[in-house]
């Protein structure tokens, strides 16, 4: 096999991986989605860019990564929802998990770690220049351009350039 190909197949075994970690990770509390959705999104780009267009298009996931992919953040509401999950994740374990103090201490303390790096990621102000559609924070399909057609606020997303937008801080 040629190593590009190798490469490829490589790099769509791990964005599979990921995804499924972010689908587990949208399911499981304690387990974060998004940044498995990320690495989905960066891995897909390098190996296979049509599907991450259609992950771009997803109306749970797309705007997630789209925010990250054009602005290198995330929206005041999603950190309200990601530490509202943690803070009732860390409740719930506290109340019915029947833990240890040494283990329920550490078991807060990295909830408390958890909170504190949402609370750190770049926000993305909700202004109608960060957003997609005027006045809208949230993706449809009728706002979105038809995957054939390419438009200047449309990423080219098979470039190299959109691959480098996509780095990894």
């Amino acid at each position: 096999m040629k190593p590009r190909l190798l490469r490829r197949l490589l790099y769509l075994t791990l964005a599979a991986l990921f995804f499924v970690l972010g689908l587990l990770g949208v399911l499981l509390p304690g387990l974060p989605a998004t940044p498995f959705f990320l690495l989905t999104s960066y891995f897909l780009v390098r190996s296979f860019p049509s599907l991450n267009e259609r992950l771009l298009r997803s109306p749970m996931i797309g705007p997630l990564l789209r925010d990250w992919q054009d602005h290198r953040g995330i929206r005041p509401h999603v950190k309200v929802k990601a530490v509202g999950l943690i803070v009732v994740a860390l409740g719930l374990s506290a109340l019915f998990g029947g833990f240890d103090w040494p283990l329920l201490a550490l078991v807060l303390g990295l909830g408390c770690v958890g909170i504190g790096v949402v609370l750190k990621l770049p926000t993305v102000p909700n202004t109608p220049q960060y957003l997609g559609t005027e006045g809208s924070t949230t993706c449809d399909q009728a706002s979105m351009p038809p995957a054939s057609e390419t438009t200047s606020e449309t990423p080219d997303l098979s470039s190299s350039a959109a691959a480098d937008r996509l780095r990894m801080p």
